[in-house]
């Protein structure tokens, strides 16, 4: 299981993050590991669409750090 960015909001609403990490979920061993990943990161966003195809992540849209909508399309290899 893979996941791609996110966000994060303090219990006060006082602090609110995005993110554009990538982690994964070793199903087997209940272990989450964040990868190496090279060349260019995607800007960090939320309430983003995420789908594999042919072993290859596709990251679409989302929500940027001003609330601004985002139109764009990602791809991270995973070979």
């Amino acid at each position: 299981m893979v996941f791609f960015g996110g966000y994060y909001c303090s219990p006060d609403m006082e602090v609110e993050s995005y993110s554009n990490d990538v982690f994964v979920l070793n199903i087997a061993l209940m272990e989450w590991v964040k990868p190496t990943v090279e060349g260019k990161a995607p800007p960090p966003r939320s309430a983003h669409t995420a789908n594999f195809v042919k072993g290859k992540m596709h990251v679409f849209g989302g929500l940027t750090t001003n609330m601004k909508n985002l139109n764009d399309v990602w791809i991270l290899k995973t070979s």
